[in-house]
């Protein structure tokens, strides 16, 4: 920005910043980072950029070294901008047609041409007349001997654009993208191209007729696949409707949807609110051993963090970490690319604007612009409650396992739903008063709360006393326990402890999907 490391100039503090990264591009503000390794370096994909005098609103790009770098992220990026003859941020996509090109996602992609194989960058664009009237969409393609996109293929669509940061992912040998926790794609050209490749995560299967139980969407009729007890069952299945946010919201308003069922629907902590919607960054982090997202939050200028054991979840809580009280804050995006003593601090970022924020004034030097934050994973006020789940036990009932033993056994399949919240034990810290569970070799801790003391001091409010329960058992060695509501007497059960029982949790699970490595593309 304008303002770029203007203070820090003053203070002196500059000395490891080059000078022709102080405004590199001669860019003064820019929206929403597309990001994407690729070559060796960090291709940064961006909407409306600014310049003192002009403007680019179809997509600008600059590249980050990332093989052997001297440089510190947590300082500053030494940006490289592709610019034209004078020095500005140059457009990457032409249409043909006036408008602003905003650029979806962009992967990286092999390509086969008179039998030699080469790779290329694939980005999904869409372009908009104004906020609300979509003009055009489609991919285009960056081969590595070129410097601008070229489009390869028209969309019928008239979605409006959204921010997609995909992260690669595997299932068995094969490698797929995730998209969004309700959507992945193989990772080929071919099936990136087609819609009809493309893999949703989603509850609704096609309607044999239209009844008043169906839900209707472009003139085609769906209904919610339902067991016999009605309870919602997610499938990875292909040319069916992607359960998004604009198709939950619509399922809510009409009742085929409950909000404890929708996909992704975290609980903030902090009042006791869902959050209706994914707009963010959903990475692996190797420190939390867990998937983790960077998320919009229910207000302007929040931002949100979760974790779950799966891509597609459980996530169920959220805790706020960006917060401006009358400023916008939007489309957050992990770096995974740079790990911070092996994760336990990852960096991300988003927009900083007075769009849609309800401020009055625009901060001077600063506005519509990226902001960089670390986030140290390690600190106490992150640790969240973890599912432990019911588990069928060859005849024997059922016992209870968290996350990491299901994947140790391979016991995933037997898994009958979740029984209820605690903390993970491999990260039992002084919060609150945690204590391994007693009595049974369970790999989880169990949250022991002082109603008088803790109310207030901690992130557990009263918005969340429904959901305590005692975890209570008949005897020391047994394996049969109960959730009650309130504290039994001793010679009748062995109370273990306290414990956070949200019920009716959707299975969003899909262990199968398993974290990939950006390494393979990100090579000369």
């Amino acid at each position: 920005g304008a303002g770029r490391y203007n203070n820090s100039i003053l203070a002196g503090l500059t000395r490891d910043i080059p000078a022709k990264n102080l405004i590199p591009g001669k860019v003064i503000g820019q929206d929403s980072l597309i990001a994407v390794p690729w070559k060796n370096k960090l291709w940064c994909f961006y909407g409306d950029t600014l310049g003192l005098d002009n403007y680019n609103f179809s997509a600008s790009c600059a590249t980050v070294p990332l093989k052997d770098f001297a440089y510190d992220p947590q300082k500053f990026l030494p940006l490289e901008y592709k610019v034209d003859s004078n020095g500005f941020a140059r457009s990457m996509i032409k249409t043909g047609k006036s408008g602003f090109t905003w650029i979806e996602y962009v992967l990286p992609v092999k390509i086969a041409s008179r039998g030699v194989n080469s790779e290329a960058l694939l980005a999904k664009y869409v372009q908009h007349e104004k906020l609300d009237k979509v003009l055009d969409s489609g991919f285009a393609v960056m081969t590595e001997n070129k410097d601008n996109f070229s489009i390869v293929k028209k969309l019928d669509s008239k979605k409006h654009h959204r921010c997609i940061h995909p992260f690669p992912v595997t299932i068995g040998s094969e490698s797929y993208f995730l998209l969004f926790p309700w959507e992945i794609v193989r990772s080929n050209l071919k099936d990136i191209l087609n819609q009809e490749k493309h893999i949703f995560f989603s509850p609704l299967k096609t309607a044999e007729k239209n009844t008043k139980e169906s839900f209707k969407h472009n003139n085609i009729s769906y209904q919610m696949n339902r067991d016999m007890q009605q309870k919602l069952i997610y499938k990875w299945q292909k040319q069916t409707l992607p359960c998004d946010n604009k198709i939950q919201k619509q399922l809510f308003i009409d009742k085929h949807l409950k909000a404890y069922e929708a996909l992704f629907a975290p609980i903030e902590i902090e009042t006791g609110k869902r959050i209706n919607r994914f707009n963010g960054s959903i990475v692996y982090n190797k420190f939390l051993k867990s998937w983790i997202a960077i998320n919009q939050g229910s207000k302007p200028g929040q931002i949100v963090f979760s974790t779950a054991d799966t891509p597609t979840g459980p996530w169920v809580f959220a805790r706020t970490v960006t917060e401006f009280s009358d400023y916008n804050l939007y489309n957050p995006i992990i770096h995974p690319w740079y790990e911070i003593d092996q994760g336990r601090s990852i960096l991300f970022e988003g927009t900083y604007t007075w769009f849609f924020s309800g401020s009055e004034e625009k901060t001077p030097w600063a506005d519509y612009n990226q902001v960089m934050f670390k986030l140290d994973l390690s600190q106490p006020r992150l640790r969240m409650p973890r599912p432990v789940y019911l588990v069928n036990s060859r005849g024997k009932g059922y016992e209870l396992a968290c996350a990491e033993e299901l994947y140790q056994r391979n016991i995933w399949h037997k898994v009958k739903d979740v029984a209820f919240f605690a903390f993970n034990k491999s990260q039992n810290k002084d919060l609150l008063n945690l204590a391994p569970m007693k009595g049974a070799n369970f790999n989880f801790s169990i949250l022991k709360i002082n109603p008088v003391t803790t109310w207030g001091k901690s992130w557990l409010k009263p918005e969340f006393a429904k959901y305590i329960r005692y975890l209570a058992f008949k005897n020391e060695n047994s394996k049969e326990y109960s959730l009650l509501k309130e504290k039994p007497e001793e010679n009748e059960y062995k109370v273990t402890g306290i414990v956070l029982y949200i019920n009716n949790i959707a299975s969003t699970w899909s262990p199968q999907i398993k974290p990939g490595s950006w390494n393979d593309w990100s090579k000369e």
